[in-house]
């Protein structure tokens, strides 16, 4: 008999793995009510603003490159960019509407919200439009994913933003090199999967290790699902040394996609 463990992984895999054109989802991220409003007092930068009561805002589900306040110069690339489309999308005294997910704050005490602003637009679908922002999902928050995701992989396909550099274009998984701190996309093809107590590994060209702790199977199992085996794959995570082996994480099928299920790309 089969590793019940194992056959539900492979199973609850695919639902991420489905081709964009096959989804339904409505193509605006607009949520169909609201649990919290307040006023724009500043923006912070691409992904983080101010609001006239104090709080502060950290976008949910997308991650911008970083500013340096200090040293401008030395922010990331297209930070800056990323920064002037969110303060054009959140003029200085407008509302905003705010959807909070499961955890409404970070770990550094800001408050995570989906946000729409006065013209009805989620300027995170926005950013990622644009290609100046990427997917970024902390369980057990994961509103809207999959709408963000059909956006971040249209830009990817178009080589937009972000997605025009060199830095973040996929690394093979044969060559591959840990990263110190900021998540890659690495492809290639799952040779194995190996079982342990607490977690799954998927082996991708028998070289890089990707982690999946048991405690989230629940996430990949909840969609409706195809019965096909998966060969080559994006994952994107940080890549990391450990135990003599290169390593990943998987905690969200936003961090899976099937490669012959993905736009073209174009030149």
């Amino acid at each position: 008999m089969p590793n019940t463990f194992i056959v539900k992984f492979v199973r609850s895999l695919l639902i991420a793995l489905l081709p964009v054109a096959s989804v339904s989802f409505a193509v605006e991220c607009i949520p169909p009510e609201y649990n919290d409003s307040g006023v724009v007092k500043y923006v912070n930068d691409g992904d983080t603003f101010t609001l006239h009561d104090g709080r502060k805002i950290r976008l949910l589900g997308i991650d911008a490159p970083e500013v340096e306040h200090l040293y401008p110069e030395k922010s990331e690339a297209l930070a800056l960019p990323a920064t002037d489309l969110l303060k054009s999308l959140l003029p200085e005294g407008s509302s905003v509407s705010l959807r909070h997910d499961v955890r409404v704050k970070d770990k550094y005490g800001r408050t995570l919200a989906v946000v729409v602003n006065q013209q009805r637009q989620n300027v995170s679908e926005a950013l990622l439009k644009a290609g100046l922002a990427r997917q970024y999902w902390i369980p057990p928050n994961y509103y809207g994913w999959f709408c963000y995701q059909l956006h971040e992989r249209r830009a990817r396909a178009a080589r937009v933003g972000l997605w025009a550099l060199a830095e973040n274009q996929p690394r093979s998984a044969v060559s591959v090199q840990p990263e110190s701190r900021r998540q890659v996309d690495v492809v290639g093809k799952i040779t194995r999967i190996e079982d342990s107590p607490k977690s799954l590994h998927l082996v991708l060209d028998n070289r890089i290790y990707v982690e999946l702790d048991k405690q989230h199977l629940e996430l990949f199992s909840e969609f409706n699902l195809r019965t096909q085996l998966l060969e080559t794959v994006r994952i994107t995570g940080r890549v990391y040394d450990a135990y003599d082996r290169l390593r990943m994480r998987l905690e969200h099928p936003w961090q899976l996609a099937l490669i012959s299920n993905l736009p073209p790309r174009q030149n």
